[in-house]
């Protein structure tokens, strides 16, 4: 388990020079309240593990960076479970085979593409989450989107569409204002238990 770190890095974009957590033969890797900053690619490696969490975690490109799209790359041959995490959209998520893929409670903040890679002819489960730009999803299927918030409206239960009215992405503030359309409109039986700011909820 990793909680409550920071990783970062600084230096010339080469192979010889990306963020590399890599486990060995286990049943779960978690990822609790960490920090990625990105200015170069960063890989995850939980070959052997059967199960990645990933909770409560911002992942965002350096600020001098953005200009540039980064790979946070995780390879994982059974489930990967994302709950909690702010994006910055310079993030080109990548996964590598994963039998299962399953975003919850997710913002995904920036006013770029979003850029989701999976390497298995899987459907990622996405609920109560915000795109505040148009995603793209890898291959030929299709998101199943639950109570989400697209620039266009997306097929499935309690989904929206339009500007979720964020507090300040650009700095990465991605509370909700009280304008915003995403207030009371989630999936009541699958909220989350603490808010973004790491208060609990009903």
């Amino acid at each position: 388990t990793f909680s409550n770190c920071n990783f970062s890095h600084s230096g010339p974009r080469d192979a010889n020079n990306i963020i590399v957590l890599r486990t060995s033969d286990s049943q779960e890797l978690n990822i609790r309240n960490c920090i990625f900053q990105l200015d170069n690619d960063a890989v995850i490696d939980a070959e052997s593990t059967r199960r990645v969490s990933i909770e409560n975690s911002l992942i965002y490109a350096n600020q001098e960076a953005k200009s540039t799209q980064y790979n946070l790359m995780l390879y994982c041959y059974n489930s990967v479970t994302i709950s909690g995490c702010p994006f910055d959209n310079s993030v080109v998520l990548k996964f590598d085979y994963p039998r299962k893929l399953e975003f919850g409670s997710c913002a995904f903040g920036n006013d770029l593409e979003t850029n989701i890679n999976c390497y298995r002819r899987i459907s990622p489960v996405i609920y109560n989450s915000i795109f505040r730009a148009q995603l793209l999803y890898s291959y030929d299927r299709t998101p199943g989107f639950r109570y989400s918030l697209l620039p266009a409206l997306a097929r499935g239960d309690g989904n929206i569409a339009g500007d979720p009215l964020l507090a300040n992405p650009e700095a990465y503030d991605y509370r909700l204002t009280s304008e915003s359309p995403c207030i009371d409109t989630g999936d009541p039986n699958a909220a989350a238990t603490r808010d973004i700011a790491g208060h609990w909820r009903p």
